[in-house]
């Protein structure tokens, strides 16, 4: 009730959200006529999101995610979790990764996205609906690489911010992003994705933007 009232969220107070956006306290009634689906929570609590809207899912309907991690038990990726959960396709899963800072691009800050996705015309639709002139939105097909590389990152940005903390310097830190790029690249290609895709915006980029 608290945002209907201010339409303020706490962690970005000093920005008031747009009268067009409305608040439910019903999952469900979210879903009603719904063509896409945006999926912003956090990674451990997916599959118990998606277990309470399973049955109110359009069959054809978009669901785009931006929650980044894998499973702890299973190790799948939030993909696969919609696809084990929800009675969809693969091309109808959209992962929307990239160095965006939500404090930036609320103020219109100049950001970069990626949208991947099997079928490059529903990344088109979500390219088409989230770019504006400060909001850059770039597609892929390689959807695996684009959810690897959005993931894995934080490892190497936490050890990044131990190395800077204990006073490293600049050379043990460059060392370490070069090194955990590369590693990160190696497993994406033996778990399938592509090479060049960790080169990319879900990649070296949200790989520098979480660095101290």
């Amino acid at each position: 009730m608290q945002l209907d009232e201010s339409r303020v969220n706490p962690l970005l107070p000093d920005i008031k959200l747009d009268e067009k956006i409305s608040f439910h306290y019903n999952i469900n009634d979210v879903l009603n006529g719904s063509e896409i689906l945006i999926l912003s929570v956090p990674s451990s609590a997916m599959r118990e999101t998606l277990e309470k809207i399973s049955n109110n899912i359009h069959p054809e309907i978009k669901i785009v995610n931006t929650s980044k991690g894998f499973e702890l038990n299973t190790l799948m990726s939030m993909s696969e979790i919609i696809l084990e959960t929800l009675n969809i396709n693969d091309d109808q899963i959209i992962t929307f990764y990239g160095p965006s800072h939500s404090e930036e691009v609320i103020k219109n800050l100049p950001t970069a996205m990626v949208s991947a996705c099997a079928n490059e015309n529903n990344s088109k639709i979500i390219q088409n609906l989230f770019s504006t002139e400060n909001l850059r939105i770039y597609t892929s097909k390689d959807m695996r690489g684009v959810e690897i590389g959005g993931s894995l990152k934080n490892v190497i940005a936490i050890a990044s911010g131990i190395c800077h903390g204990i006073g490293y310097g600049d050379n043990a830190n460059a060392a370490l992003i070069t090194r955990g790029l590369h590693e990160i690249t190696k497993l994406g290609i033996a778990m399938g994705a592509k090479e060049q895709t960790f080169y990319g915006l879900s990649g070296i980029g949200d790989l520098i933007a979480p660095l101290p």
